[in-house]
């Protein structure tokens, strides 16, 4: 509808007309809110009225995660194990996984060292609710006194609530180093404090029929 407004003196004149958000006028012209950018969705403070901006987010903001882990383990026997590891990952996306392991074996007064690391591209495969699956692949190496080999590698792995505060987590390795095959899984329960998990886990090795294995106990840290 056309509105007027008078003035102190001489005739009165059209105003434009004032167009409300979301109501019609009578030139049938409608007005549409603006389209998101591809694949944002509205933040808490876009959908509130009152809020001074509108901030859009992309979907994978809030699905990124960081795991950080280390942890000292033994065989029972001459073995002690100590490990640090990180995952970076995301749904649909691809992210990083990479650890870093020591074996000490002492007997008659000696010790010899055992080093192993990878470092893999990850993929989660599956997201549902706060259980999320990843499969990967990449590289691992071995040193010890003797030399050094290196070779491919599979990964898979797991994170899945037992309740408010316990997490299960498992993680399986398959490839080779040089001619040896190599395999790797590991299982562990975990106790949440906020961003602080502590773990108590059971770990295998097979290298080349060399079997490792170990109970450990460590800390995680996940945001």
């Amino acid at each position: 509808m056309i509105e007027r407004y008078e003035t102190t003196s001489g005739p009165s004149f059209p105003t434009a007309p004032r167009m409300q958000p979301g109501t019609s006028s009578d030139s049938g012209l409608e007005s549409v809110p603006a389209p998101l950018p591809d694949g944002a969705i509205p933040s808490e403070a876009a959908s509130d009225p009152s809020a001074p901006a509108t901030v859009f987010r992309q979907p994978w903001e809030d699905d990124w995660s960081l795991r950080l882990s280390a942890f000292y383990g033994h065989d029972l026997e001459d073995l002690s194990q100590a490990n640090v590891s990180a995952l970076w990952q995301c749904p649909g996306c691809l992210g990083i996984e990479t650890s870093l392991t020591t074996f000490r074996e002492s007997w008659d007064q000696q010790r010899d060292h055992l080093w192993l690391g990878d470092v893999n591209l990850v993929f989660e495969t599956l997201h549902i609710g706060a259980t999320r699956f990843r499969i990967g692949f990449g590289v691992n190496w071995l040193a010890d006194t003797i030399g050094a080999e290196a070779g491919l590698n599979l990964t898979a792995g797991f994170d899945m609530p037992l309740g408010p505060r316990w997490i299960l987590t498992g993680e399986a390795d398959i490839g080779n180093l040089g001619a040896a095959d190599f395999w790797h899984g590991q299982l562990t329960v975990g106790r949440q404090f906020l961003h602080t998990e502590w773990m108590l886990g059971l770990g295998h090795y097979n290298i080349g029929g060399e079997q490792l294995h170990s109970v450990f106990t460590g800390v995680r840290f996940r945001f």
